[in-house]
């Protein structure tokens, strides 16, 4: 399911700075008028990302104990049956709650995607990295950024709710000129550090929801922080960084996890990365069923797709939710293949209706959050696992990241 988003800059004079950006071409063919971002993208920015904050996804644990959360506050805030986003709440329960903080990160990056055709992968590199829970000082910067592998794409995203979204409220214009106030301090900070400028993009995005119309975004011009990094090498660890996490979340075999951890390290360090290209992560492990160490396993359309579920509460027991990567990048990483990793995007047409999921675990362990599901397993004695067989629609995003929720009726 695609959502509409209307794209326009904040106001004339912000139209004006943009035409020095190396891309103004292509934003006249998309600025002031309707776009669409996909449902999937949406929700993964909502439920998954964290821009400022180095822990909570890293095991399946601590992901177990934010899902649950996150899709009820999507459910409980938002509302897509008119092909956009809308709120179901006031804008004062929205500020309390600091969800339309997620929903600017969300809309503002799912747009600026569209723009640079990035994916979430591209953004793993926050404010506060970790590797090996130490800070990576390199990454000392104060705004979300990608690479394209030519030239940085910086973003700083706002979000908010009002009555009416044609207008810009109060709150609207406090953003604007939050975002504003950054560029003299930008623009001192790289002349300190005699920074050249070149063709780094730096977005300001304003997401404004109401209950009514489209959902709108409002493009501000700032000025772009200089970075001495190649656009190639960042983009690179970007996305590592990124599938090392879910490797974590999925049960990736912890050799495999640890040879991609060093190997980050080694590519921050080097000024060479390209002595690295095709240097696989050692690993022992045969592809696929012993890549993964989980006990709960998940395979996706006969082998596209791998990773692993997990069981969250609800009122009538409890919903198997599932995390998973496609077997063409989780390769790709391992291989360490630069150039097929820096431009792999998933898109698969059958995602779009229903794909076969099967589930299947231990029967040595079975857990207590497993007997109190409603979702009907059925035990293979031969094998000592319990199985589970569904077709259904699942979420899946360019990145390759595959999740959702698990109809809990068994296939007929």
């Amino acid at each position: 399911m695609n959502l509409k988003i209307f794209v326009d800059y904040y106001n004339a004079g912000e139209e004006k700075l943009f035409e020095c950006y190396p891309n103004y071409q292509e934003l006249k063919t998309l600025v002031g008028k309707e776009i669409t971002i996909s449902k999937d993208e949406f929700l993964s920015y909502m439920m998954f990302t964290e821009q400022a904050d180095e822990d909570g996804w890293r095991t399946f644990l601590e992901l177990k104990k934010k899902v649950q959360h996150r899709l009820g506050d999507i459910q409980d805030i938002l509302d897509f049956s008119n092909g956009s986003i809308q709120s179901k709440q006031s804008s004062e329960r929205m500020f309390a709650s600091k969800m339309t903080e997620r929903i600017g990160v969300s809309i503002g990056i799912n747009v600026i995607n569209k723009f640079h055709s990035l994916t979430e992968a591209d953004w793993a590199i926050t404010p506060n990295t970790y590797i090996d829970g130490k800070r990576v000082k390199d990454f000392d910067y104060e705004i979300e950024m990608a690479s394209d592998g030519v030239k940085f794409i910086q973003v700083e995203n706002k979000g908010t709710v009002s009555d009416d979204n044609n207008l810009k409220s109060t709150s609207v214009s406090k953003h604007y000129g939050s975002i504003k106030a950054k560029k003299s301090n930008i623009i001192t900070r790289n002349k300190d550090n005699e920074i050249c400028e070149n063709e780094n993009i730096y977005y300001g995005t304003i997401a404004v929801l109401d209950n009514t119309n489209t959902a709108k975004l409002w493009l501000v011009d700032p000025e772009a922080f200089q970075v001495e990094w190649s656009p190639r090498k960042f983009k690179l660890i970007s996305r590592l960084l990124y599938y090392s996490d879910i490797f974590s979340i999925i049960g990736v075999h912890k050799a495999i996890q640890k040879s991609l951890k060093d190997r980050i390290s080694q590519l921050i360090e080097s000024e060479n990365i390209e002595d690295f290209n095709k240097n696989p992560l050692k690993s022992n492990a045969r592809f696929p069923m012993t890549f993964l160490e989980t006990s709960n396993f998940v395979n996706i359309n006969n082998s596209l797709a791998f990773g692993a579920f997990f069981f969250i509460e609800n009122d009538n027991g409890g919903d198997v939710f599932i995390m998973a990567l496609t077997k063409t990048i989780i390769k790709l990483v391992i291989a360490q293949d630069f150039d097929n990793i820096l431009e792999y995007e998933f898109v698969d047409a059958e995602f779009l209706e229903k794909v076969s999921i099967e589930l299947s675990v231990r029967s040595s362990k079975i857990s207590s959050d497993f007997e109190k599901t409603k979702t009907d397993f059925v035990f293979d004695k031969k094998r000592k696992r319990y199985f589970y067989q569904k077709y259904q629609k699942i979420s899946s995003i360019s990145s390759g990241r595959i999740f959702g929720l698990i109809d809990s009726t068994k296939i007929k």
